[in-house]
């Protein structure tokens, strides 16, 4: 016999109440509402905890090998971001490294390099790239660019020395134009700033629409709908609203304790402060919920549902913008990812928290997470009839 609630507090309460229970006493909402969204949150916090990799394994052939060479590859060695796992006289030797996928980088000095910078000879400097790994090969890349170029500047001072030039003369030779950058946002080029809440957020939004589909899918596969309609009252909104509220104030605190992690913990930056953020992510909240009513609803049976969902949210991590730009894209792909709520949360992150713009400017993307709440409304209708006529297909 199946158990009813009796109270005379309101439809909306009683399902609160109901739904709190089911949280409270079944395994699957505690971990995929705590446990792996915060384990997440510390893995990819702890993963780029550095924000730029370091020590990336560096190959060097230096068949001159004089002071002037090791000097020139010492300071290559000395860059943070580099490292001269090998000094080498055979390029097989490095190039085997290469193939093995332990260095990302060859830097090949020719014989006869300093003799050649003596005599006022132009010598030449080869590199080979890696690029298995695009953040390692780019990385390897500009020190090896940076490391030539010092070359370049060193040969330039020492030739101009010899030909009684002043330093203010050489360098005007050496590096005409002077280049400063103006880094805006993310100043310090650390990966994590740019990716860590937008990876975090974007798995929070796939587990709550997978939650959401499978805390209404479980009720046609256990056959417990009636049971709850009744509680709210015969009314579908009363039962998603009471049903919902309780989930909600779940992912608001563990949303909120990712945001700490990130804004106060590391310290991320947080340019026009807590409120637009916290906005954000009740508002993506509500809307990967509704999403999760929407594909349980048009396929109500329980593994399909979440399945879309998972899809779905799959999908968000390659199609949002931040993984590759949205302007280079295919322009119906552009179309599409307005279709996704984590592309309103990018650019309202990018906006409030890294540029500091003006929360007019965002509103548009704060108005578009809000629209999608209106699905449940749309298919509420269609979800009373699949709870109460639809059986369960094993």
């Amino acid at each position: 016999m199946k158990r009813r609630l009796v109270s005379t507090s309101s439809p909306f309460l009683r399902v609160m109440q109901r739904e709190w229970r089911l949280v409270s006493t079944h395994s699957i909402y505690f971990a995929g509402m705590i446990v792996v969204p915060m384990f997440f949150a510390v893995f990819l916090l702890t993963l780029m905890g550095e924000g730029l990799p370091g020590d990336l394994p560096i190959a060097v052939v230096d068949l001159d090998n004089t002071s002037n060479t090791r000097r020139l590859v010492d300071n290559l060695d000395s860059f943070s971001e580099s490292h001269v796992v090998l000094r080498t006289a055979s390029f097989t030797e490095a190039r085997e490294l290469m193939q093995q996928n332990e260095a990302f980088g060859i830097l090949v000095i020719p014989r006869g390099f300093t003799e050649k910078v003596s005599s006022g000879k132009q010598p030449t400097i080869n590199y080979y790239l890696n690029y298995h790994s695009i953040i390692g090969g780019n990385l390897s890349y500009k020190n090896l660019r940076m490391i030539s170029e010092m070359a370049n500047g060193a040969v330039g001072l020492q030739m101009g020395t010899l030909m009684g030039k002043t330093e203010t003369e050489i360098m005007a030779n050496v590096m005409p134009i002077v280049v400063k950058d103006q880094i805006k946002g993310n100043k310090w080029l650390n990966y994590s700033v740019y990716l860590s809440n937008i990876l975090i957020l974007g798995i929070i939004q796939l587990l709550i629409m997978q939650v959401t589909a499978y805390a209404i899918g479980v009720e046609i596969k256990a056959k417990s709908a009636d049971e709850w309609l009744e509680t709210a009252g015969g009314s579908m909104h009363v039962a998603l609203a009471g049903k919902l509220a309780v989930h909600t104030l779940i992912w608001l605190v563990i949303g909120s304790a990712c945001l700490g992690m990130l804004y106060t913990v590391c310290g991320f930056p947080l340019a026009n402060g807590w409120g637009p953020m916290l906005l954000a992510l009740l508002l993506l909240i509500l809307a990967a919920e509704a999403l999760g009513v929407f594909f349980i609803t048009l396929v109500p049976i329980l593994r399909l549902g979440v399945s879309l969902a998972s899809l779905f949210g799959v999908l968000t991590f390659s199609i949002v913008g931040y993984s590759f730009p949205l302007d280079a894209m295919y322009s119906p792909f552009v179309t599409l990812s307005y279709l996704f709520p984590m592309r309103y949360y990018y650019m309202i992150y990018t906006d409030q928290s890294l540029n500091g713009f003006p929360l007019a400017l965002s509103i548009p993307y704060y108005l578009g997470l809000a629209a999608f709440v209106l699905l449940p409304l749309l298919c509420s209708r269609n979800l009373k009839r699949e709870l109460l006529e639809v059986s369960y297909v094993r």
